[in-house]
């Protein structure tokens, strides 16, 4: 899609915010559009990961993109967004504006779910290690289960 210059199209901000907030409240990255992924990846501090699939590998733990998003600067680079003129030539007040508020709203995001993807987040790493206890408990007695953990060492 091409944009014309000073007129550019607003960032579909609310489809992103209810994204991310899916993406929080059920503490899972697999939740991630193509649309959110593109807008979330194009912020300072943050990589492409190649595409989509490796984004969501590297934000398996939600925390981690939660960590990203809770980011001081996002919230002074909206109002950047806003008021430089350059960008106001550039891509025009509508996209600006809505690009301001979609970082904006990804700020207020991680930062109301912080606790609950924090709570989920232990309750996955214990998860995690009680199925690791019961892999090695089972591979003291099975050699097929113990040379595919050892394998995956």
């Amino acid at each position: 899609m091409t944009q014309e210059k000073g007129n550019w199209q607003a960032v579909k901000t609310n489809s992103i915010l209810r994204n991310t907030e899916r993406i929080f409240k059920h503490n899972d990255i697999n939740f991630l559009t193509n649309e959110a992924y593109k807008f979330i990846m194009n912020l300072s501090g943050f990589i492409a990961h190649y595409d989509l699939h490796g984004f969501r590998i590297t934000y398996a733990d939600v925390r981690e993109l939660r960590d990203q998003l809770d980011n001081e600067f996002f919230l002074s680079d909206a109002k950047r967004d806003e008021n430089d003129e350059d960008f106001k030539k550039w891509y025009g007040d509508t996209y600006n504006k809505s690009k301001a508020e979609t970082k904006r709203g990804l700020v207020a995001l991680a930062r109301k779910y912080k606790d609950h993807i924090n709570g989920a987040g232990n309750t996955k790493d214990n998860d995690k290690w009680e199925l690791i206890e019961e892999c090695v408990k089972r591979g003291k007695t099975d050699p097929e289960m113990r040379k595919v953990l050892i394998d995956k060492f």
